[in-house]
């Protein structure tokens, strides 16, 4: 039977989403009014990554390019990195028909993104609400219960890829019903598809409370329960499920092996039974009045105050099993362990808390179209308790949170007082008016409270007393705006590229955004993200032991080590002729001063206002051959400055039986170590001097101002000079866990151990320079006590340079072409050897020597190799993303399948219509 069209139904339908559109517009209010993006507070992933992204993926995608960026680090995949960002997000690519090139635009199109996805969700838990049978009224003030919350302002403005599990949930839910109560299953499978295809971290979250819903939807429906039943119930909803993500899997392989890879599995996470006793003293103030901490985010309006309470009172079936999922959920809140599991206990996080509001926002509707109908008896008297208990929680806010008043918690509590009022008056008003002024004032609620939250948020610290720190948020976002990504400096990066067609790469001197390649358009050295390869992580920060940010999947650099460099295809410096320029960001480890530095090898071609561009005299092409090899386990054994001088000499290979090349002597790398021990320290031998510091044994007590000072012991010579130090922090007396360690003002910051983003690390390794200028090192300890169980000096000498570039440039790919999945050249190689690329290394890369298809193997930690014969060649590579053929493939064929029982299904139903006497 066709539905017939209700004029009715949907004029009040469009009336619910054009307010709808208004309050996402008010929500957004304090953003529109100072013109200011939310990214630029927070100094954090907001603006590192996902600002970046939008116009990286947008002008990437637009080119048709969805395999590879050389843009993206090292060069890295356009499609399984960013699925769990914005490659499978549809609300990303409703913004692909826009022209999105720069920050500035990724700040102005992100604003309405959001506004869209705070409407879009509101409009989706209307329509969950109204299939539920609810009045237009609890489905709108459910609708603003879900939204209304700082959560969704505080994800979609910042992190907008982790709102998306918000905004799907109440379609899921839907689906499911549907699924459940009339046997449609399309909706469901859709919307499995569309939560696991978008984001894989929110898919389980999702997942998780889908399958604690049904035990709900079971309990609501079935007035008797049997274990028979209650598996064969949950085992249909797994069913379509699976089929759901089988649908998904074009982009579900890709991205989990692509998460398998990554190097960030070192947290071990210590979960505790309960929280500090201030989160439970607090909680009340938290959900209802104002947040203290913006990671809680959740501040509901005050009515669910008094729906929530008020439903333990309604014994009706619906509501009193809602309610004691309400009291489950509420109970998981009060867990760590709750936080921990829905992290993938990678650490305790609050994302997963749009489950909870959802669990409230529903509930909150049944209950109040039950107070509505069958208001109870004593409810008057139980307003009357409610409003009591307000008024009690702003007034002795201090005497039961230990915290000061605040006027937010006034203000919000009196608009409580009101809403509260409109449920007293609810009988003698007429339902519009009551409707109007409920909604009125719990608008104004949500309004204020996010409001307010932004205008604290967005205050200046007084302590910042250096411009541009001490700027008014638009002043400090213009700042950046007017000296970050700026057509001048992009167009720069893109004349170094037209005048020079080879494959290289670019090193950025003081580089202001790990993820400034994306946005300046240029083959760097640096990236920002959560799925960067983890061979190519544990190459900076291990295997080499680059000076880094120490938080995990960032890399930014090679601390001006010139072997590396060139081993990975550095051919220009660019390098700032002041630090004028520098935007306001805290990404630098370090920011070189000296205006008149230069890199060693480098020549100066060119110059602009703010930037010198320097040539690289010895640069290499994108590869070379290695006739000799070393394996993993004596490579292991070798200093950081011998690591560093063997990338010029030999290749190193995980297993050497597989390889059948001679094997390089490691006694013939040109490098020197000195060893600077704990007595030598003590005894103040060779005119070292410790400062402000004592040490006993290996520990070390460090006050304010403490420095380590040793003579040079390759002062005057040609080479760089590297600080080890295998140092570790036990106490600090104001019970901090982080330490700063400086080498000749190079700065090594370690975040702390009960840190889940900070980078464990063994030894720090600092390059003090190849200007050996300086006649003694100086080393610099932030207070604490520390234990000091290594110090050595490697002296990585350049004389050997000029010729080792020498060899490998006359056993190099030549005649290179490449385009963002190619990569074309010829070798004549004197010997069968490796022939390495500065290509990380993936299953994606296929290799062809002569047109035979040959295996790939890695060296180096993580580049591509490939087996070479002596002779000429003709090499070609090629990229297509791992496991997306395979998944492209069972998705289709799940599709195909799915049509076909969707066809057979209908034809069924249309003959039992037609054949009631013969339903077989």
């Amino acid at each position: 039977m066709k539905r017939k069209w209700n004029p009715k139904k949907w004029k009040g339908a469009l009336g619910a989403y054009f307010f709808f559109l208004l309050v996402a517009i008010g929500l957004h209010a304090y953003f529109l009014y100072y013109n200011v993006d939310f990214n630029d507070v927070c100094k954090c992933d907001s603006r590192m990554q996902i600002a970046h992204f939008y116009p990286f993926l947008n002008q990437e995608y637009s080119q048709g390019n969805f395999m590879w960026s050389w843009n993206n680090g090292l060069g890295g995949d356009m499609f399984s990195e960013f699925i769990f960002y914005f490659a499978t997000s549809p609300f990303f690519w409703l913004t692909m028909p826009l022209d999105i090139a720069t920050i500035q635009d990724a700040f102005h199109i992100r604003i309405f993104v959001s506004m869209f996805k705070v409407a879009v969700a509101m409009i989706f838990m209307y329509h969950l609400l109204r299939y539920n049978k609810r009045t237009q009224l609890s489905s709108i003030v459910g609708s603003l219960i879900y939204c209304g919350s700082l959560y969704l302002m505080f994800y979609s403005l910042r992190f907008d890829f982790l709102a998306d599990g918000l905004v799907w949930l109440p379609l899921l839910i839907l689906g499911f019903e549907r699924m459940i109560d009339h046997q449609k299953k399309g909706m469901f499978v859709g919307l499995v598809f569309l939560i696991v295809c978008s984001n894989f971290y929110l898919a389980f979250c999702s997942t998780v409370f889908l399958y604690l819903y049904a035990a709900l939807k079971y309990f609501l429906i079935r007035n008797e329960y049997r274990w028979g039943d209650f598996f064969k119930y949950y085992l249909q909803i797994s069913l379509w499920y699976i089929v759901g993500v089988l649908l998904s899997l074009f982009a579900l392989l890709p991205v989990i092996d692509k998460y398998l890879q990554i190097d960030r599995f070192y947290y071990k996470l210590s979960i505790p039974l309960f929280f500090d006793w201030s989160f439970y003293q607090n909680l009340l103030h938290q959900i209802f009045l104002f947040p203290e901490k913006m990671e809680f985010i959740i501040v509901m309006p005050i009515i669910v105050l008094l729906l929530i309470f008020y439903g333990f009172l309604i014994k009706e079936k619906q509501v009193r099993y809602r309610m004691i999922f309400v009291a489950f959920f509420f109970i998981l809140l009060l867990l760590p362990f709750t936080y921990a599991f829905f992290h993938g206990f990678a650490g305790i996080h609050y994302r997963w808390l749009y489950l909870f509001l959802f669990v409230v926002a529903q509930t909150s509707a049944f209950i109040l179209d039950h107070l509505l109908e069958k208001p109870h008896r004593k409810a008057k008297l139980y307003f009357t308790g409610i409003a009591l208990f307000l008024i009690i929680m702003v007034i002795f806010k201090p005497g039961i949170t230990g915290l000061p008043y605040s006027r937010q918690e006034f203000v919000i509590g009196a608009l409580g007082l009101l809403t509260i009022g409109c449920f007293f008056a609810m009988r003698k008003l007429p339902l519009k008016v009551f409707a109007a002024l409920l909604i009125g004032f719990m608008t104004l609620n949500i309004l204020f409270t996010n409001w307010l939250m932004f205008e604290i948020e967005f205050q200046v610290d007084p302590n910042e007393k250096v411009e541009p720190y001490n700027f008014k948020i638009a002043q400090r976002q213009q700042h950046y705006l007017n000296t970050y990504d700026q057509p001048k400096d992009v167009e720069m990066f893109k004349e170094i590229e037209k005048e020079d067609p080879t494959f290289f790469r670019t090193m950025w001197e003081g580089i202001p955004e790990f993820n400034a390649p994306m946005v300046y358009g240029y083959r760097g050295f640096s990236t920002y993200n959560s799925l960067l390869s983890g061979t190519v992580h544990s190459f900076f920060k291990n295997e080499y032991n680059v000076l880094q940010y120490n938080t995990p999947s960032v890399i930014t650099n090679l601390d001006n080590r010139l072997y590396i460099e060139t081993a990975l295809g550095n051919k220009y410096y660019v390098v700032p002729k002041d630090s004028s320029w520098k935007p306001y960001t805290y990404t630098q480890v370090y920011f070189r001063e000296d205006p008149s530095w230069k890199p060693y090898g480098y020549t100066l071609i060119k110059e602009t206002k703010k930037f010198k561009i320097y040539r690289n005299d010895y640069a290499l092409p994108i590869g070379f051959l290695y006739d000799s090899i070393v394996d993993k386990q004596t490579f292991d054994k070798l200093n950081f400055a011998e690591r560093d001088q063997l990338l010029l000499r030999a290749a190193v290979v995980d297993n050497r039986s597989k390889v059948n090349l001679p094997t390089f002597p490691t006694n013939q790398l040109q490098v020197q170590e000195k060893v600077i021990t704990n007595q030598d320290i003590q005894l103040g031998d060779q005119n070292i001097k410790l400062e402000k510091a004592t040490l006993k044994g290996n520990v070390l007590t460090a006050e304010g101002g403490a420095v380590l000072t040793i003579p040079n012991p390759f002062a005057k010579k040609l080479g760089e000079s590297l600080v080890e130090a295998e140092i570790k922090l036990i106490r600090r007396d104001d019970g901090k866990t982080w330490f700063r360690f400086k080498a000749n003002d190079k700065m090594f910051w370690d975040f702390g151990k009960d840190n889940m983003y900070n980078y464990p690390k063994k030894q720090i390794v600092i390059n003090t320079g190849h200007e050996q200028a300086k006649d003694e090192i100086r080393l610099e300890f932030s207070p604490g006590t520390y234990e000091l169980n290594r110090l050595s000096l490697q002296f990585n000498s350049l004389e050997p340079y000029p010729e080792l570039v020498k060899q490998k440039r006359e056993q190099s790919l030549q005649n290179v072409s490449f385009d963002s999945t190619h990569v074309k050249g010829d070798i004549n190689a004197a010997k069968d050897g490796i022939l390495y690329l500065s290509i990380p290394y993936s299953k994606g890369w296929t290799a062809k020597v002569d047109g035979k298809e040959v295996e790939t193997m890695k060296v180096n930690s993580t580049f591509v190799g490939i087996p070479i014969t002596r002779g000429e060649h003709k090499v070609e590579l090629s990229y297509f993303t791992p496991y997306l053929l395979l998944g492209t493939a069972i998705s289709s064929v799940t599709l195909l399948g799915l049509i076909g029982y969707f066809w057979w299904e209908r034809n069924r139903n249309r003959y039992k219509v037609r054949h009631p006497e013969n339903p077989e």
